[in-house]
């Protein structure tokens, strides 16, 4: 994970001389290793995606109360409070999508040969994937889809 996050700092700083927000750039420089962990990828200045992602979660969590977090869910998707789901929940849509396109992108790029899994992988996606195809190798039930 250190190596991870000095990676990220050496890419960052490595652009010579920059001025920028030290919160902006330490929201990319966090959201950088935190994707280069789950993917293999970092967001650069201006993404499009990074900047989605960010709005997306703090409205999300800024939606979430105290009730959201402990209240049971049975009870919450009652009729008196299933209206709240919507305004929490609905950010996360497109996170969900995010997520999915980066997962078929990775798998076309091993069917096309691109990307290659190896015994030690590179990032979260490539375990989740190589457990998969070890569990539909060998036939066992599994939950992953």
């Amino acid at each position: 994970m250190e190596e991870r996050i000095m990676d990220e700092y050496r890419y960052r700083f490595g652009e010579k001389s920059i001025e920028t927000c030290a919160r902006t750039f330490f929201d990319l420089l966090t959201g950088s290793v935190i994707n280069k962990v789950l993917i293999n990828e970092r967001f650069e200045k201006d993404d499009p995606d990074f900047d989605r992602l960010k709005t997306n979660l703090s409205k999300g969590l800024e939606n979430t109360g105290f009730l959201d977090i402990f209240c049971p869910v049975e009870i919450l998707q009652s009729k008196w409070l299933k209206w709240r789901q919507g305004p929490i929940f609905e950010p996360f849509d497109w996170i969900l999508e995010l997520t999915k396109r980066n997962i078929r992108k990775r798998v076309e790029q091993i069917e096309s040969g691109q990307h290659i899994l190896h015994d030690e992988p590179d990032d979260f996606l490539d375990a989740y994937l190589l457990r998969k195809q070890k569990e539909e190798r060998e036939g066992v039930e599994t939950t992953f889809t």
